[in-house]
């Protein structure tokens, strides 16, 4: 029952944000009582950081087996991760950060110490395989993808009512890969982007 409700929580978050769910609505949704929700989770708080870090379980499990070769790994990475995100309204984010300060610590510590030393190294293993042009720098440039994952769904900057996330998440992925691949990475880089 404790994966079937943080399934249905984050089901819910994802489409409606956080914020606008309450326990209600996941007992409701579940065809359960609330008494049946705190057997499992003392609180809301407790639920939402549950279902996320059940999803990014998920996530860390989609993303093993990488390919050997850093940029179709990388593209491999940028796209589960896209598809991940896919779908997840822009006020969980925004509804995670203001109301939710403990789930939103473990998003951040999620990119800072496993996506941030996963880029860092992918960008290493590239350079030394003249995959990656070797006058980047691998921290600057990590820290730049980890910082795009905030940009795109941020609604000062990319407002869906006049940007498709989606297509925008896709823009600024091939644009970051594109000006760190050497010629020789641009085939696996072709080759990756093909497959898609």
């Amino acid at each position: 029952m404790k994966n079937k409700i943080l399934q249905t929580a984050f089901d819910l978050y994802r489409r409606f944000g956080i914020k606008s769910i309450s326990m209600d609505t996941v007992a409701q949704e579940l065809a359960a009582s609330k008494k049946t929700i705190y057997q499992w989770f003392e609180n809301k708080d407790k639920l939402v950081e549950a279902a996320l870090n059940e999803f990014l379980q998920q996530v860390r499990t989609s993303s093993e087996n990488s390919p050997e070769n850093s940029v179709e790994a990388l593209v491999k990475t940028l796209r589960l991760h896209n598809e991940k995100v896919v779908g997840i309204n822009v006020a969980f984010f925004y509804d995670l950060k203001k109301y939710h300060f403990q789930a939103h610590q473990k998003l951040d510590r999620y990119l800072a110490e496993e996506l941030r030393p996963y880029f860092i190294k992918n960008l290493q293993n590239g350079i030394e395989k003249g995959l990656y042009r070797n006058d980047i720098d691998p921290e600057i440039v990590a820290n730049l993808c980890i910082a795009s994952f905030s940009v795109v769904v941020d609604q000062d900057v990319f407002p869906v009512s006049q940007f498709n996330q989606q297509e925008v998440r896709m823009q600024v992925f091939k644009l970051f890969l594109r000006g760190i691949v050497t010629s020789e990475g641009k085939r696996f880089l072709q080759s990756a982007s093909e497959e898609n």
